[in-house]
Order: structure tokens, then C-alpha cells, then sequence
């Protein structure tokens, strides 16, 4: 019979809710793109991720001008100034404004499944045998 120390098995049960909450917490939603001037005049987004048949691309400061979506892609070097046609785009996602609460949330989850695991190891504290 093989022992495994048991914090290697805590160590191992305490990543898993870490991977599990990071996976699911998205910090952007799908805005649509029909009326998205009228969104971008309501919320005023910082950034807008905007997806294109081969490529997607990240636009600060977005506004609509005529048939366009314009803004900054700072991902270049230096940052341009862009200008996508609306017919050319399939999807418009604006950072959540409850991403933060969702994090927060995540990581109180995390912290509850810690406590509880360092619980059953303070009363559990011999190694677990496994066949």
C-alpha cells in the first residue's frame, strides 16, 4: 500500500476551485451590435472588443461615426486610431461592470473552501492511505 502524505492531497483539492472560479468569471458581455450606438451613448464603455470574421480587436474610447465603429487599438505600437465598417462586425463585447463583484465573489468562494480544507486537515491530521 502506497501512502500519500495528506497535505499533497490538499494541495492538489485547493487548486481546484481556483481553476474552476477563474474559468468562469468573464469580465465581458456581448453588447450586440444593433443598436450600438445608443449603447455606447448610454454606458460609455472605456473598451469594446469587437469580433470580425478572422480577427478580433480591442477599441478604446469606441464611438460610431456614419457606417463605422471607430477608436484607439492600443495593442499596436504605437497605438492607431481604427475605424471598422458595422457590416464587417459579427460581435461587440464591453468589459461587465459587475466583473469586479464576480471576482469578489470567486474569491470568497475560494477562501471558503480553504478554510474548510485546512478544518478537515487540523482534524485529520495523520497521512491517508491509498490502495
Amino acid at each position: 500500500m502506497r501512502e500519500f502524505p495528506r497535505s499533497d492531497i490538499r494541495n492538489t483539492l485547493a487548486v481546484l476551485p481556483l481553476i474552476v472560479a477563474l474559468g468562469g468569471c468573464s469580465l465581458w458581455h456581448e453588447v450586440g451590435k444593433d443598436d450600438l450606438q445608443g449603447f455606447l451613448e448610454r454606458e460609455k464603455p472605456q473598451t469594446v472588443r469587437v469580433s470580425l470574421a478572422e480577427s478580433t480587436v480591442v477599441l478604446t474610447q469606441p464611438i460610431v461615426l456614419r457606417d463605422s465603429l471607430t477608436g484607439t487599438v492600443r495593442e499596436t505600437r504605437p497605438p492607431q486610431h481604427a475605424a471598422i465598417s458595422t457590416a464587417d462586425i459579427r460581435r461587440v463585447d464591453a468589459r461587465s461592470r459587475n466583473g469586479p463583484k464576480a471576482l469578489r465573489l470567486s474569491l470568497g468562494a475560494i477562501g471558503a473552501a480553504a478554510l474548510a480544507i485546512a478544518a478537515i486537515a487540523i482534524i485529520a491530521p495523520h497521512p491517508m492511505s491509498i490502495p
